[in-house]
Protein backbone atom coordinates (compact mmCIF):
# COMPACT_ATOMS: atom_id res chain seq x y z
CA UNK A 1 0.00 0.00 0.00
CA UNK A 2 1.13 3.34 -1.14
CA UNK A 3 0.90 6.05 1.33
CA UNK A 4 1.12 9.50 -1.33
CA UNK A 5 0.61 12.04 1.54
CA UNK A 6 4.32 10.74 3.43
CA UNK A 7 7.97 10.34 2.56
CA UNK A 8 8.94 7.34 1.14
CA UNK A 9 11.12 6.96 4.32
CA UNK A 10 8.30 6.44 6.45
CA UNK A 11 6.11 3.97 4.60
CA UNK A 12 7.38 1.20 6.28
CA UNK A 13 6.78 2.43 9.70
CA UNK A 14 3.17 3.10 8.48
CA UNK A 15 2.83 -0.33 7.50
CA UNK A 16 4.17 -1.63 11.01
CA UNK A 17 1.33 0.71 12.58
CA UNK A 18 -1.61 -0.70 10.30
CA UNK A 19 -0.55 -3.61 11.22
CA UNK A 20 -0.87 -3.03 15.42
CA UNK A 21 -3.97 -1.39 14.88
CA UNK A 22 -5.52 -4.73 12.76
CA UNK A 23 -3.96 -6.30 15.47
CA UNK A 24 -5.71 -4.52 18.46
CA UNK A 25 -9.21 -4.90 16.54
CA UNK A 26 -8.66 -8.48 16.30
CA UNK A 27 -8.20 -8.92 19.79
CA UNK A 28 -10.90 -7.10 20.84
CA UNK A 29 -13.64 -8.83 18.30
CA UNK A 30 -11.84 -11.99 20.11
CA UNK A 31 -12.84 -10.56 23.50
CA UNK A 32 -16.39 -11.96 23.71
CA UNK A 33 -14.72 -15.77 23.15
CA UNK A 34 -12.33 -15.03 26.14
CA UNK A 35 -15.73 -14.25 27.65
CA UNK A 36 -17.11 -17.57 27.24
CA UNK A 37 -13.99 -19.71 27.84
CA UNK A 38 -13.85 -18.12 31.55
CA UNK A 39 -17.05 -19.17 32.32
CA UNK A 40 -17.19 -22.57 30.67
CA UNK A 41 -13.43 -23.43 31.92
CA UNK A 42 -11.55 -23.37 35.34
CA UNK A 43 -8.00 -23.02 33.98
CA UNK A 44 -5.26 -21.23 35.90
CA UNK A 45 -4.51 -17.17 34.79
CA UNK A 46 -1.62 -18.61 33.01
CA UNK A 47 -3.69 -21.37 30.95
CA UNK A 48 -6.29 -18.70 30.14
CA UNK A 49 -3.60 -16.29 29.01
CA UNK A 50 -1.48 -19.08 26.66
CA UNK A 51 -5.25 -20.01 25.57
CA UNK A 52 -6.02 -16.58 24.52
CA UNK A 53 -2.43 -16.35 22.74
CA UNK A 54 -2.91 -19.46 20.73
CA UNK A 55 -6.46 -18.46 19.45
CA UNK A 56 -5.02 -15.04 18.42
CA UNK A 57 -2.44 -16.52 16.57
CA UNK A 58 -4.66 -18.69 14.82
CA UNK A 59 -7.12 -15.96 13.91
CA UNK A 60 -4.18 -13.40 12.99
CA UNK A 61 -3.42 -13.70 9.03
CA UNK A 62 -0.15 -14.51 8.42
CA UNK A 63 2.59 -11.67 7.90
CA UNK A 64 2.81 -10.92 4.16
CA UNK A 65 6.78 -10.08 3.28
CA UNK A 66 6.69 -10.23 -0.58
CA UNK A 67 6.43 -6.99 -2.07
CA UNK A 68 7.36 -5.06 1.41
CA UNK A 69 10.02 -2.25 0.37
CA UNK A 70 13.18 -2.63 2.41
CA UNK A 71 14.81 -0.78 5.65
CA UNK A 72 16.35 2.72 4.73
CA UNK A 73 19.71 2.72 6.71
CA UNK A 74 20.61 6.62 6.25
Amino acid sequence: MKYCNLFQQQWYTQNLVDAFNADEVLWDELEAQRKVHRTLCSLTEEEYKALDLLEFEAMRPLDDCIGKPLRYKE
